[in-house]
């Protein structure tokens, strides 16, 4: 995020890999990592989700959520 040059104060990031795209959220969200917390942190007011799928199948989700001096 330094090198965009985009102001921020917390920054927090999800990924996940599955073979269903649609539930990348519910994975998230039913984590005990530390991944829901990102998700519904309040402080977080921009995201950015990434999402690909391979040749075989797979689907590879990156989530980015930041803290509240963004300034894109």
């Amino acid at each position: 995020l330094d090198e965009f040059g985009l102001d921020y104060w917390s920054m927090s990031e999800c990924l996940a890999l599955t073979t269903n795209g649609e539930n990348v959220c519910d994975m998230w969200l039913s984590s005990t990592a530390g991944h829901r917390e990102a998700v519904l942190d309040p402080d977080h007011l921009g995201v950015a989700i990434g999402v690909v799928q391979d040749e075989n199948g797979y689907y590879y989700a990156c989530g980015i959520f930041v803290g509240e001096d963004l300034e894109w």
